[in-house]
């Protein structure tokens, strides 16, 4: 695929992505900027959590499968390890937010009434790093047209979803849109993966393979510290306003 099919195709996701992202904020504004101000330190908390689920693994993930997809034994020893990664990952972070849960909405909300929607939205949280795993092997495989289809319905059901729940049910709807369109977004990938064989999960053995577990690790130290360090700061920057001027005015600056 040449480099202009390839940026043109990238173009048209970026373009859909940011119209449906507009509409949705459009939407999300009627909710005022108190509560859209709570949305964001929602949405970058999932951003950050998902990144330390993740563990930066993707330029990983996208090497090896490009390496390895044509050698069926050792393709499978690098998914199930990273697979294991992933799941064990997923699940760890999910435990220790729900642990501490009520300390974190004091934290970032300065009240605990959104204790149950912030369990909620993190338990969708090992759905949607699955579905950034299965987007990283379509960009090792090089499946760009696949990979843009997987996009593009994507968001335009994130948009329905999140549009459709924020008129209905206010703040707690845009919220809970978090966690629904994450388990949307995993089913859309696993429908195209199985519509197209790309790849057959009950052939894999799930065991951990040291070496691609070392390898995969090493790619984790220099993504997790940018994405950590960008989410953290979006979440310090509006959690001093909400403290030292207030949401409304939070909101404003989101």
């Amino acid at each position: 695929m040449n480099i202009f099919k390839t940026s043109s195709i990238s173009a048209v996701t970026n373009i859909i992505s940011i119209i449906v992202k507009l509409l949705v904020n459009k939407i999300a504004a009627f909710i005022g900027p108190a509560n859209f101000a709570i949305y964001g330190q929602f949405k970058d908390l999932i951003a950050l959590t998902t990144t330390i689920s993740q563990l930066g693994t993707e330029n990983g993930i996208i090497k090896y499968t490009t390496e390895t997809y044509n050698d069926k034994a050792t393709f499978k020893k690098f998914i199930n390890t990273a697979i294991i990664i992933h799941l064990a990952s997923g699940i760890i972070t999910t435990l220790v937010v729900i642990t501490f849960k009520k300390h974190i909405s004091l934290l970032l909300f300065k009240n605990t009434e959104y204790t149950s929607l912030l369990a909620i939205t993190i338990c969708s949280l090992t759905f949607v790093a699955f579905y950034n795993f299965l987007l990283n092997i379509l960009n090792g495989l090089k499946q760009l047209k696949l990979f843009t289809i997987i996009t593009i319905v994507s968001t335009i059901a994130s948009g329905i979803i999140s549009i459709a729940l924020v008129s209905l049910y206010n703040i707690n709807g845009l919220i809970a849109s978090i966690a629904v369109n994450n388990i949307i977004f995993f089913c859309i990938a696993i429908y195209y993966f199985k519509k197209k064989k790309l790849i057959n999960v009950a052939s894999f053995k799930f065991t951990l393979d040291k070496l691609y577990l070392k390898k995969l690790l090493g790619f984790s130290l220099m993504a997790i510290s940018g994405m950590v360090s960008l989410t953290l700061s979006l979440l310090f920057i509006r959690t001093t306003i909400i403290d030292k001027i207030g949401d409304f005015e939070a909101g404003i600056w989101d």
